[in-house]
This record gives C-alpha cells, structure tokens and sequence, in this order.
C-alpha cells in the first residue's frame, strides 16, 4: 500500500475581510439610530402640529438620537398618561422632561489632526512626559 495520499482538489486560501470591509459591504455605517416605539411615536405626534417653538425644541431633542435606560422608561410613562392630560399640559411635561433629562455629550473620536498639539507648550510638556 502507498501511504501517500495524492489529490488532485486545490486549496484555494482568501484572506477574511477586515471589520471595516464587512461593515462597508453591509451598510452598518449608513444606518441611522432608530427611536425606540414611544419615542418614535411622539416624534410622529409633534411632526403632525402646527409650528411652535415648544414643538421645534422639542423634535429637536427626541429626534436627535434614541433615548435609553431611566429616561426611555420616564419617557413612556409620559406616553401612557399623555390621553388624561389636556394638550398644553401634555406639552409642558415633554418641555420638562427635555430640559431633566439633557443628552449626554457625544463621545468623540481621536484622529491624528486632534491629538496635534495646539501650542508649543504642550508640545515640550508631551515630550518632556515621554523621557521619563
């Protein structure tokens, strides 16, 4: 018996993706954040208005990012007591609840042009921290 074993099936090896070629490839960068359901439905409420500037401040916050954690569940107990409530106070409890409840700040990214430092001074503090 041959103890070789011949075959004749190429192993054709390709390199994985990198994450951001699969993110690309997929879209996940395009996709805006969707508002959770309470959210959203108050966002399609104050759309459906006349103009004010209670209502502008308003869209303006809850349609900025999604809300999360205590203040999402804030936010939908508000959604189920809004049909008790006349409408100017259903408006002033969302104006409340906007002005509680502030978005926190957005993270930011590092990118070479940020990390430059902007005056000499820090410059000679970053190197003089490097040699030690």
């Amino acid at each position: 018996m041959n103890s070789t074993l011949r075959s004749s099936a190429s192993i054709h090896v390709h390199p994985l993706p990198l994450p951001d070629e699969v993110q690309n490839r997929r879209g996940a960068h395009l996709k805006p954040d969707v508002l959770p359901a309470p959210q959203r439905q108050i966002v399609s409420w104050l759309h459906a208005l006349p103009p004010s500037v209670e209502r502008n401040r308003l869209l303006q916050y809850l349609a900025a990012r999604p809300l999360v954690g205590l203040d999402l569940k804030e936010l939908r107990h508000l959604w189920r007591e809004r049909s008790a409530l006349p409408q100017d106070e259903w408006m002033n409890r969302l104006v409340e609840f906007a002005e509680n409840h502030p978005h926190p700040p957005q993270r930011t990214t590092l990118t070479p042009d940020s990390m430059v430092p902007e005056n000499e001074e820090d410059l000679e503090c970053i190197a003089w921290m490097a040699a030690l």
